[in-house]
Protein backbone atom coordinates (compact mmCIF):
# COMPACT_ATOMS: atom_id res chain seq x y z
CA UNK A 1 0.00 0.00 0.00
CA UNK A 2 1.29 3.45 -0.91
CA UNK A 3 1.91 5.53 2.23
CA UNK A 4 2.75 8.66 0.28
CA UNK A 5 5.94 10.38 -0.79
CA UNK A 6 9.20 10.21 1.06
CA UNK A 7 9.31 12.68 3.99
CA UNK A 8 12.37 14.18 2.28
CA UNK A 9 10.37 14.95 -0.87
CA UNK A 10 10.09 18.76 -0.90
CA UNK A 11 6.54 18.78 -2.28
CA UNK A 12 5.08 16.18 0.09
CA UNK A 13 2.79 18.75 1.73
CA UNK A 14 1.14 19.42 -1.64
CA UNK A 15 0.72 15.68 -2.13
CA UNK A 16 -1.01 15.42 1.25
CA UNK A 17 -3.30 18.35 0.38
CA UNK A 18 -4.29 16.66 -2.88
CA UNK A 19 -4.99 13.36 -1.13
CA UNK A 20 -6.91 15.20 1.59
CA UNK A 21 -9.15 16.88 -0.98
CA UNK A 22 -9.79 13.53 -2.70
CA UNK A 23 -10.67 11.93 0.63
CA UNK A 24 -12.93 14.86 1.54
CA UNK A 25 -14.77 14.80 -1.78
CA UNK A 26 -15.09 11.03 -1.52
CA UNK A 27 -16.82 11.31 1.83
CA UNK A 28 -13.91 9.87 3.84
CA UNK A 29 -13.71 12.86 6.15
CA UNK A 30 -11.64 11.19 8.90
CA UNK A 31 -8.95 10.32 6.36
CA UNK A 32 -9.22 13.83 4.89
CA UNK A 33 -8.48 15.42 8.27
CA UNK A 34 -5.37 13.27 8.67
CA UNK A 35 -4.05 14.19 5.24
CA UNK A 36 -4.91 17.87 5.55
CA UNK A 37 -3.16 18.04 8.92
CA UNK A 38 -0.09 16.46 7.31
CA UNK A 39 -0.21 19.12 4.61
CA UNK A 40 -0.42 21.96 7.13
CA UNK A 41 2.19 20.41 9.43
CA UNK A 42 4.40 19.90 6.37
CA UNK A 43 4.47 23.62 5.70
CA UNK A 44 1.53 24.16 3.37
CA UNK A 45 -0.10 26.73 5.62
CA UNK A 46 -2.35 28.43 3.09
CA UNK A 47 -5.89 29.73 3.37
CA UNK A 48 -6.96 26.96 0.97
CA UNK A 49 -5.51 24.10 3.05
CA UNK A 50 -6.88 25.56 6.28
CA UNK A 51 -10.33 26.10 4.72
CA UNK A 52 -10.59 22.45 3.67
CA UNK A 53 -9.36 21.39 7.12
CA UNK A 54 -11.96 23.64 8.81
CA UNK A 55 -14.75 22.16 6.70
CA UNK A 56 -13.68 18.59 7.42
CA UNK A 57 -13.36 19.23 11.15
CA UNK A 58 -16.80 20.88 11.19
CA UNK A 59 -18.39 17.91 9.45
CA UNK A 60 -16.92 15.62 12.10
CA UNK A 61 -18.30 17.86 14.85
CA UNK A 62 -14.86 18.95 16.06
CA UNK A 63 -15.98 22.53 16.62
CA UNK A 64 -12.86 23.79 18.41
CA UNK A 65 -10.57 22.41 15.69
CA UNK A 66 -12.87 23.75 12.97
CA UNK A 67 -12.88 27.25 14.49
CA UNK A 68 -9.12 27.22 14.87
CA UNK A 69 -8.57 26.13 11.26
CA UNK A 70 -11.11 28.69 10.02
CA UNK A 71 -9.33 31.45 11.94
CA UNK A 72 -6.09 30.43 10.21
CA UNK A 73 -7.83 30.36 6.83
CA UNK A 74 -9.08 33.90 7.35
CA UNK A 75 -5.82 35.25 8.75
CA UNK A 76 -4.20 37.70 6.34
CA UNK A 77 -1.18 36.35 4.49
CA UNK A 78 0.22 39.28 2.51
CA UNK A 79 2.91 37.23 0.79
CA UNK A 80 0.40 34.65 -0.47
CA UNK A 81 -1.98 37.34 -1.64
CA UNK A 82 0.78 39.16 -3.48
CA UNK A 83 1.81 35.96 -5.26
CA UNK A 84 -1.78 35.30 -6.36
CA UNK A 85 -2.21 38.86 -7.57
CA UNK A 86 1.07 38.66 -9.49
CA UNK A 87 0.00 35.43 -11.22
CA UNK A 88 -3.32 37.01 -12.24
CA UNK A 89 -1.59 40.15 -13.48
CA UNK A 90 0.92 38.12 -15.49
CA UNK A 91 -1.83 36.03 -17.10
CA UNK A 92 -3.86 39.15 -17.93
CA UNK A 93 -0.86 40.69 -19.66
CA UNK A 94 -0.08 37.57 -21.70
Amino acid sequence: MNKGPSPRYPQSAIWHLDVGMVEFCGGRVDAAVQELRRAVDGGLQTDFSYAFLAAAEAILGNDANAKSALAEALRPRPSTHCQIVQVHQDSAIA
